[in-house]
């Protein structure tokens, strides 16, 4: 029987009609908001501008223009060049401006896409000459903010807002996914039934600009430090991130980590202010001790057996447990957790969250199984683009199993968490592409402190006596008996990096391509990149004549030729080739 949803707060008032509108970006997010503007039936007078005339930009200009203004001929080659272009018809008003740093007059409104950065000069100037500036969330959130529930935090989003969406179906709730996922948030609001929920994934950019969003539940999972050179710093990072519940009702639960001193910091202050919150992670006895007695009365944790379990308006939840899921690791436990919560409060009965939990698969590029040659399991984890989520991947695994791939563009974060971590729990890592260098002094500047303090052996197979240094926050990270030796080798692309795991690799291993780099260096994004692992695996299998337990040198070729061959259209040169410093990392008395 479907659950039946509570009884919310009725939607916020439709903005007033702005005369005028100017749009920053004409991306997906701009191309909607021109889109919905236009289709009004009193369109404002409305100008876009972008940076330049990419190949992106002329076709969608091209779109609007013959959509909007019945000019089916215009071509792109007839937009080069040009910094302004103006359209006009009896009921509508459109002006592209090109490269401009200034706006040329005065707006009602500005909206913001949000990769736009709030040092941009027209960010900036957008501030001082119109009315309001907002992004396209809050846009929507105006014209339809009934039964939002919006997700947030570093790393997990995506996940938790697919795995939050599930639990809902699983409960015969109608439902449906936007924001930083899937189509644009106007689109889906224009579209959306009455009574929908929505559960919207919200990145900080797009919080930037909200100033009036208020969900009726907000998670707000990790946050640890990322887009730092967009934001300014860390804590104007963290402030953004807690606007996802800003506007909330007090009464309306704010669901958020408390594994981290970060996210304890946040639950204390909003404790302080009288607002409801549900922690992430933390069992009630916990609770009482971290946060003083009673005072979060609602918790979700990772019971001693393993079972995933909610407190809740004073009532426990036991869900299953961990292992009967399909997502595996800690981190996907937990955002479990943080969906359950919001699931159970909205209504979804224990049974249906369970076989939610139970049925919810994993997402592509997200830990995502990509095939077993061989013996040797391959897993696609690209999404993994700081630190943070490569050690969240590596808690899924068993340790002294794994072979991981690390490498991309540097976004020179830091690294000292994933070294000793990766050291602890992994046989061999291999860095790759533009951060490679980097990554790989990194882990020869740590066990050569490690050597200085402690004498420690380096073979593939044997333990050492070295004390335990992974971090008690990733269980499966180090053996009984102490730090195991890690083989770490350098490669110069991601092709090369899998072509020499597949050759170290035996039965029973896991290649682990989890980055903790962004994939401009080689690819256009983190989805071709996986795509391009998962066709590197796919091509392994179809050469999987394999002799024992290692690919033969002519079999590893045609991979690397296969690599080649594959329909990259976007995927950049790769990194100039490295030199060839492979090796093990230091035995005890040798020098890095």
């Amino acid at each position: 029987m479907p659950s039946k949803p509570l009884d919310k707060a009725p939607n916020p008032a439709t903005p007033d009609q702005p005369s005028s509108v100017c749009i920053l970006g004409l991306g997906l997010t701009g191309l909607a908001v021109a889109r919905h503007f236009l289709d009004l039936a009193k369109p404002p007078r409305l100008c876009v501008y972008i940076d330049k005339m990419s190949q992106k930009n002329q076709a969608a200009i091209v779109q609007l223009a013959e959509q909007y203004f019945n000019q089916p001929a215009l071509s792109t080659e007839s937009l080069e060049g040009q910094d302004k272009l103006d359209f006009h018809s009896t009921e509508r008003q459109l002006s592209i401006r090109i490269a401009a740093q200034s706006l040329e007059e005065d707006y009602s409104l500005a909206v913001v896409s949000p990769g736009i950065r709030p040092s941009n000069p027209l960010f900036i100037d957008a501030q001082a000459r119109s009315a309001e500036l907002i992004g396209e969330p809050e846009l929507a959130y105006r014209l339809s903010g009934q039964h939002w529930l919006a997700v947030t935090g570093t790393n997990g989003k995506t996940t938790t807002t697919c795995l939050l969406n599930h639990l809902l179906l699983q409960g015969g709730l109608t439902t449906t996914m936007a924001g930083n996922i899937g189509q644009t948030l106007i689109q889906t609001v224009a579209e959306r039934e009455d009574d929908q929920y929505l559960v919207v994934e919200l990145s900080s950019y797009q919080l930037a600009t909200a100033t009036s969003i208020a969900p009726e539940a907000a998670i707000l999972l990790n946050i640890t430090p990322d887009h730092l050179e967009w934001h300014g710093g860390f804590e104007e990072y963290s402030q953004i991130k807690q606007r996802v519940f800003k506007h909330m009702p007090l009464d309306a639960p704010a669901v958020i980590d408390a594994q981290s001193a970060v996210g304890r910091r946040i639950i204390s202050e909003c404790l302080n202010t009288g607002r409801r919150v549900i922690g992430i992670g933390i069992d009630p006895e916990q609770a009482d001790q971290v946060f003083g007695q009673g005072r979060l009365s609602e918790t979700t944790w990772q019971d001693a057996a393993g079972q995933l379990c909610l407190r809740l308006k004073g009532c426990d939840h036991v869900f299953l447990a961990a292992e009967q899921m399909a997502i595996k690791g800690r981190h996907n436990s937990l955002n479990a957790l943080a969906a359950a919560a919001v699931a159970s409060y909205i209504g979804v009965s224990d049974t249906d969250i369970a076989r939610g939990l139970a049925s919810f698969q994993p997402l592509e590029h997200r830990i995502e199984a990509a095939g077993e040659v061989n013996g040797v399991s391959f897993y696609n984890d690209s999404k993994a683009t700081n630190p943070e989520a490569t050690l969240m991947a590596l808690s899924a695994f068993p340790p002294h199993t794994i072979n991981l791939l690390l490498g991309g563009e540097d976004k020179h974060t830091d690294l000292s968490e994933l070294v000793s971590t990766a050291l602890t729990c992994c046989r061999l890592v291999i860095c790759y592409g533009a951060a490679a260098r980097r990554f790989y002094d990194a882990f020869q500047s740590s066990l050569s402190a490690a050597l200085s303090a402690t004498s420690c052996t380096t073979s593939n197979d044997t333990p050492s006596t070295a004390p335990d240094a992974a971090s008690s926050a990733y269980p499966n990270a180090a053996p009984a008996g102490g730090q195991p030796v890690c083989q770490v080798l350098i490669a110069a692309d991601m092709q090369e990096a899998m072509q020499t795991a597949v050759q170290l690799a035996g039965p029973g291993q896991v290649i682990l391509l989890s980055p903790a780099c962004a994939s401009f260096d080689q690819f256009d994004s983190f989805e071709q990149r996986g795509q391009v692992f998962k066709q590197l695996v796919a091509q392994l299998a179809e050469q999987s004549q394999f002799t024992g337990e290692k690919a033969t040198e002519q079999q590893l070729d045609l991979v690397g030729e296969k690599a080649e061959q594959l329909d990259l259209a976007g995927q950049k040169t790769a990194p100039p080739e490295l030199a060839a410093e492979n090796s093990m990392l230091p035995t005890a008395g040798e020098q890095p």
